[in-house]
């Protein structure tokens, strides 16, 4: 039932609003002053209120004003109800917030006619707001949903890190971003040296286990801001910002050795009685003039040496001026 508030100081005009009101169904309250009605209106939820202009104190601009600049009633539609005609008068009442006007003397069936007209107004403006909020909901829960099959499109799902495809974007931005700023970064491809042969040896679960487990070493040894890839079956790709050609060699090794004392068994493989890494370093400089694809073919033919020189080892790509 919609609640009305109506205030007036004079008793015998909120009698009569009463009595039209209440035989339409409303639920009404009243007020005879200004004061009084902002009492209620800090109590009650109200949904219309119904306001004489000419009042004792505080008038019903005045009233209008404060309400409106109030978040929990600048929604509530206010009808003036007044004897005052002059258009200025009017005209002022609308611009500060009030909806309409009913003129005294009252006539009911025109009381009841836009009572009812603003209540529906409201009913559909707040069905509105619901809707638009719903609309809001769902449109982020679909950015979310979006972003979340973005991220997963870019996520190998055995090992967490990024896939191929994510590597590729990303060196995109940050060797885009390097140019742009004049700095350095680092690409490194790694390969787990005989990892066929570790399959062949454990079985493939064991082998999709040993890759989660160095995929975990080479997050737990890196920085946040690097980006770890995996870059084909065995072969892992680190793509690490701002990082020169000695601080990559540096952060390699120890992942080397990290992965040597992880003391993962590996009794088939001809390097070691563990599994071991392989590592191709190559970096980009400012003022360098290479590619991305570029870099990459140089990390690779580093990791190449590494593995030719016995692997378990770093190798640096040494950039020919």
């Amino acid at each position: 039932m919609d609640k009305i508030l109506i205030v007036d100081d004079e008793p015998d005009n909120v009698e009569l609003l009463v009595q039209i009101l209440e035989d339409e169904g409303y639920d009404i309250l009243s007020a005879l002053s200004a004061k009084e009605a902002l009492d209620i209106v800090s109590k009650e939820i109200v949904d219309l209120i119904l306001l004489d202009v000419t009042m004792p104190g505080m008038d019903g601009f005045e009233l209008c004003e404060i309400l409106k600049s109030d978040e929990k009633t600048s929604e509530i539609p206010v009808i003036f109800v007044t004897a005052l005609g002059e258009t200025t008068d009017k005209v002022k009442g609308l611009d500060i917030g009030a909806v309409d006007y009913i003129t005294k003397p009252i006539e009911p069936a025109e009381v009841v006619a836009r009572v009812r007209t603003h209540l529906r107004i409201k009913s559909v403006e707040k069905a509105l707001q619901e809707k638009n909020k719903q609309l809001s909901e769902t449109m982020d829960k679909l950015a979310n949903a979006n972003l979340q099959l973005k991220s997963l499109s870019l996520t190998d799902a055995l090992m967490n890190i990024l896939n191929r495809r994510g590597f590729d974007i990303k060196l995109d931005e940050v060797h885009k971003g390097s140019v742009r700023y004049n700095r350095c970064y680092s690409v490194m491809i790694i390969d787990i040296n005989y990892f066929k042969l570790y399959n062949d040896t454990y079985g493939h679960p064991a082998g999709d286990d040993a890759l989660r487990k160095v995929a975990s070493i080479l997050k737990n040894e890196s920085r946040d801001t690097d980006f770890i890839c995996r870059y084909g079956g065995d072969e892992i790709a680190i793509i690490s910002l701002e990082t020169t050609r000695q601080t990559a060699l540096i952060h390699a090794e120890r992942l080397r050795n990290s992965v040597w004392q992880a003391n993962i068994p590996h009794s088939s493989s001809p390097v070691s009685d563990r599994l071991t890494i392989s590592i191709g370093v190559a970096s980009f400089e400012p003022g360098c003039g290479y590619s991305p694809a570029q870099i990459v073919k140089q990390a690779d033919i580093a990791l190449y040496q590494a593995k030719k020189s016995g692997r378990n080892a770093v190798v640096v790509y040494e950039q020919r001026q």
